[in-house]
C-alpha cells in the first residue's frame, strides 16, 4: 500500500494538533495560566482538562452534603 504525500501531511498535521490538545491538558492539570495564541486544540485541549476538574470538584462537594 503506497502513502501519498498529501496523506502524510494530513496525518502529521492531525499528529500536530493532538499534541497541541494533549499540552493543553497537561498545562491546565499542571496550574499553569492559559497561554492565549497556541491554537484552538491548545484552547480545547485546557478547557476539556478544566471542565473535568470542575466536575470532579463538584462531586466531591455534593458527596458531602449527602
Amino acid at each position: 500500500m503506497k502513502i501519498t504525500k498529501s496523506k502524510d501531511i494530513r496525518r502529521l498535521k492531525a499528529m500536530t494538533e493532538a499534541q497541541k490538545f494533549i499540552q493543553g491538558e497537561s498545562d491546565c492539570a499542571k496550574g499553569l495560566a492559559h497561554f492565549s495564541g497556541k491554537g484552538e486544540a491548545y484552547d480545547r485541549g485546557y478547557a476539556a482538562q478544566y471542565e473535568r476538574e470542575q466536575q470532579e470538584t463538584n462531586q466531591s462537594i455534593g458527596e458531602q452534603d449527602v
